[in-house]
C-alpha cells in the first residue's frame, strides 16, 4: 500500500485532485479532520497513483514485480495508494514542502484502519514491507519514509490495541450511501 501527500491541506483541495479530469488516481483519499475520508473505487479497480519506477528504494525493491526480462512490471497494477492532505503550509506558498508534511492523529489512525481494512478486504496478511511511500517508488517523490516509519510503529508495536474501528465502519457505510446518491 502506496502512502502518498498531496501538495493540497484542504480536504475539498484532495478531492479535487481525483474528480477533475487529471490523470491520476488514489483508492482512497484522508484529510486534516476527523470524519474527512473518501474512498474513490474499490480494491479491485487499477488506479494511477504511484507513476513509473524511478530509482527505487530498497523496500520496494523487496516488494516490486518484475517482468520475464527483468524490468520492473507498472506498480499501479499491483498496488493501491492513500493519498493524505498535506502538512500546513507554514510559509504560505501554497505548496506543501517536504520540512512542511506532518500527519494528524486522525490521519494516523485513519491510515492505519485502511489498510487493516485493504488487507481483510484483499485477503493478504499486512506486514511493514507492504507499506511503503511514494518515494521509495519514484526518489523524486517528496519523501514521506518518516510518516511511514510512524504509521508502522503505531500498527506494528504490540504493546498497543489496534485502532477503535467502529467510527470508521460507519464512515465507510456514508461514504457508500453518499456515492449512490450521487448516481
Amino acid at each position: 500500500i502506496v502512502q502518498h501527500m498531496t501538495t493540497s491541506n484542504s480536504f475539498k483541495g484532495l478531492i479535487g485532485t481525483f474528480t477533475k479530469g487529471r490523470n491520476a488516481s488514489t483508492l482512497f483519499g484522508v484529510g486534516r479532520n476527523v470524519g474527512e475520508v473518501v474512498q474513490f473505487g474499490t480494491p479491485d479497480q487499477k488506479f494511477w497513483h504511484a507513476g513509473n519506477v524511478y530509482e527505487p528504494s530498497k523496500a520496494f525493491k523487496k516488494i516490486a514485480k518484475k517482468t520475464p526480462r527483468g524490468k520492473y512490471t507498472n506498480p499501479n497494477l499491483y498496488t493501491d495508494g492513500i493519498e493524505y492532505c498535506g502538512g500546513e503550509d507554514k510559509n504560505n506558498d501554497n505548496y506543501i514542502s517536504e520540512d512542511e508534511i506532518e500527519l494528524t492523529e486522525w490521519q494516523y489512525d485513519c491510515g492505519i484502519q485502511l489498510m487493516q481494512w485493504h488487507a481483510k478486504t484483499c485477503g493478504y496478511e499486512l506486514t511493514p514491507e507492504k507499506i511503503i511511500a511514494h518515494c521509495d517508488i519514484a526518489s523524486y517523490k517528496p519523501d514521506m519514509v518518516n510518516v511511514v516509519d510512524e504509521l508502522e510503529y503505531r500498527m506494528f508495536r504490540k504493546d498497543v490495541d489496534k485502532v477503535d474501528n467502529k467510527l470508521f465502519k460507519l464512515l465507510l457505510k456514508l461514504i457508500l450511501i453518499w456515492k449512490k446518491t450521487k448516481k
